[in-house]
């Protein structure tokens, strides 16, 4: 409660305690003076004297105790003891307030080797008069308590707060319009109030711009280093730039268009150079696909804070053995000095340096490698954090977005987003039929970025034995490549993120709503292969030879779709088998007591045929009317499905439309005879639900 207002509106019960009080002295002098010099004691009071006969008069006035007046003085005096005591305690607590607010202003910030969190402050060089963007990291909740700002000895608003959980935890906020001067951003304890962390920034004048040509000769000069904050920060960052309300679905086209949105991206125009303004003649360009996304990911990120940044070129390699990796690249090349525009060189930096060399084989690394870019983390909550990567070892790639936490109530989730040929971005929950893991395969799994130091005018990437050691990373580990079968991963996936053992009739919603958000995605996947087709008047698109369908390069890669098939098929399969395996293996999961094994199972069947039914999806026929189409029927098309992906057939067939039905009698386009044996021949593929074995 606010002091003034408190202390008001004591005065005012002390005042009214008075006038109660004074109606009692006024009955007489006695009274008053009883009242005086004896407010803790019965109060003598006189009687009346008008109420006395003459007789009564003549004799020694007597001292008698009212009993009205008694009790009314006794609570008058009762009340002010309180009174008085309560504006004590409203003294201390204001004192509190005075402390605390002592203790929160600028001060010596704590020092960054043992700090519990960190803060940033965006663009890097501030200009006066424009926004200023605040980003606080902590690695537990509690360290994150209240940020502020001052200038020049004044406070100043911060604005647009808002929380996101981890981890890393994070918050941001906004300083609107500060002057030129000195910046100070503090952080303290959420309960202590103590400083956690602080940072000082220097505010430039309006006139102040950056160089228009870059004064150095590499694709982007380094000024710092990587250390535990700026890898939390990459984390809170991409956690950031694809965070999604729950229930809501996330899909961008292509990278740009969300590294473009002020609102999510951290580091939006963080340069200066308005490089992130879709409207500025020279902007920042990212269109990967599957194996590029994490790596344009971290360049973006790099190049934006001048850290350190390098990869290896690597052969395709296969799921069993990995790539060899023997060409080493860097930020540090001059290639692109002639490019005298620091934003272009970036571009031509990731589209020809990154964009062409990198692909899904780049990660399908062994766990042991020490020359491989990625090292595999712990199974934890902690180390499966935003930024860290998924690798299928059949050749597909996601990096983690975002992680909701579980608890007794709800269920905990991981996200990924994945690029794709087609250069769409889309969001996808953990489960079977998408973070395909197989223990056979020691290539495959959830990997970090392995970390890059800058010394003497080189880069060099940290050994395995050097991760593990070092003090702000140690989460290297071999437990996945150990993991004897494919549900001994999964299950400790979810140990991970539930505390507690996941709600079976919880965790079939999740699935269901994954198996949702894949059908979803493939919409405008499909959709897109239409619209080329059409641009091009249907020409005939080339089908590869052999397990070639699911890697290649042209048209096919990017409009056909037999790796997203194989995947969605493996999610249907998922949640039709789902049932079976809680009754199998039930000790794992939470089931209301007394339910027996039949009643469980009803009630999966229920919810899988009230959600099949009423989650929908709709595609445009050839004739240019909508079809629309529940779960349910996507479900019992899978056999149709199974050779649905190749763009040379009508949008009906690629949805798996029965031949004799309505909805295919508008069909107008077929593959060719000699593509259809073929898919005919891999159709197996999809039958088994297995990628076939990839070249080396």
């Amino acid at each position: 409660m606010p002091v003034v207002p408190y202390v008001r509106r004591l005065k005012n019960t002390y005042a009214t305690a008075q006038t109660r009080l004074t109606k009692w002295i006024l009955g007489g002098a006695i009274t008053a003076l009883c009242s005086l010099l004896l407010p803790a004691y019965a109060a003598p009071l006189t009687e009346d004297l008008g109420s006395h006969t003459q007789s009564d008069r003549t004799r020694q006035p007597a001292l008698i105790v009212h009993p009205t007046y008694h009790d009314e003085l006794a609570l008058a005096h009762k009340h002010l003891t309180l009174v008085d005591r309560n504006l004590a305690l409203a003294a201390r607590r204001h004192r509190t307030r005075q402390a605390r607010r002592s203790r929160s202003l600028p001060g010596p910030c704590p020092s960054s080797r043992h700090a519990q969190a960190a803060v940033f402050v965006f663009p890097l060089h501030p200009r006066a008069g424009e926004t200023v963007r605040v980003v606080a990291l902590s690695r537990t909740r509690a360290q994150l308590g209240r940020l502020t700002a001052r200038q020049n000895g004044r406070p100043l608003t911060l604005t647009a707060r808002r929380r996101f959980s981890g981890p890393p935890y994070s918050m941001e906020a906004r300083v609107v319009a500060p002057r030129s001067g000195t910046l100070n951003i503090q952080l303290t304890h959420q309960t202590t109030w103590r400083t956690t962390a602080c940072i000082q920034r220097q505010v430039e004048t309006k006139r102040w711009a950056p160089k228009r040509s870059a004064d150095y000769a590499e694709a982007w000069p380094v000024t710092r280093a990587w250390n535990r904050w700026t890898e939390a920060l990459f984390s809170a960052w991409v956690g950031r730039l694809f965070h999604v309300p729950k229930g809501g679905q996330g899909s961008w086209f292509p990278l740009h268009q969300v590294t473009r949105d002020s609102s999510r991206n951290w580091l939006h125009n963080a340069l200066g150079r308005a490089e992130d303004d879709p409207a500025s003649k020279a902007k920042v360009i990212l269109m990967p696909d599957c194996g590029d996304t994490p790596y344009f990911l971290r360049a973006y990120f790099a190049w934006k804070l001048r850290l350190p940044f390098m990869y290896r070129r690597c052969t395709r390699g296969n799921a069993l053995t990995g790539p060899i990796c023997p060409v080493v690249r860097n930020n540090l090349v001059t290639k692109f000095r002639l490019q005298w525009n620091p934003v272009r060189r970036f571009n031509a930096f990731a589209r020809e340096w990154i964009g062409w060399a990198v692909h899904s084989g780049t990660t399908r690394t062994l766990a042991t490698d020490d020359t491989a870019d990625f090292y595999p983390v712990k199974l934890t909550r902690r180390a499966l954090r935003p930024g860290r990567i998924f690798v299928d070892p059949a050749g597909h790639v996601f990096v983690i977005s975002q992680q909701q936490a579980g608890s007794r109530s709800q269920l905990g989730v991981l996200f990924g987003i994945d690029g794709h040929p087609d250069r769409t971005i889309s969001r996808k929950r953990f489960s079977k039929g998408t973070f395909i893991f197989n223990a056979r395969y020691k290539t495959g799994g959830f990997k970090a970025f392995r970390p890059v130091i800058y010394k003497n005018g080189k880069i060099r990437q940290l050994s395995n034995a050097e991760i593990e050691a070092h003090p702000d990373y140690g989460d290297f580990s071999l437990d996945q490549a150990q993991l004897a079968s494919n549900q001994a991963f999964y299950d400790r996936v979810h140990k991970a993120l539930n505390p507690y053992a996941p709600r079976a009739l919880q965790l079939y919603k999740s699935k269901i709503h994954a198996l949702h958000e894949a059908v979803l995605e493939r919409v405008k996947a499909v959709s897109m292969g239409v619209d080329y087709m059409e641009r091009t008047n249907w020409r005939p698109v080339q089908i590869p030879q052999g397990p070639a369908i699911f890697e290649t390069t042209g048209a096919w890669e990017r409009f056909s779709t037999p790796a997203r098939d194989l995947r969605l098929l493996m999610a249907i399969q998922d949640v039709l088998d789902f049932p079976r395996e809680v009754i199998r293996r039930r000790h794992l999961y939470r089931v209301p007591s007394g339910w027996s094994n039949a009643r469980l199972q009803r009630n999966l069947m229920a919810i899988q045929k009230f959600l099949t039914s009423n989650l929908k999806t709709s595609y445009v026929r050839s004739d240019r009317t909508v079809k629309i189409l529940t779960l349910a029927q996507i479900i019992a098309r899978r056999e149709g499905l199974r050779m649905a992906y190749n763009p040379n057939d009508c949008v009906e067939i690629r949805w798996g439309a029965p031949g004799s039905s309505e909805e295919r009698s508008t069909c107008r386009r077929r593959a060719m005879k000699y593509q259809r044996d073929r898919m005919w021949q891999y159709r197996v593929w999809f039958q088994l639900l297995r990628r076939p074995a990839l070249r080396g």
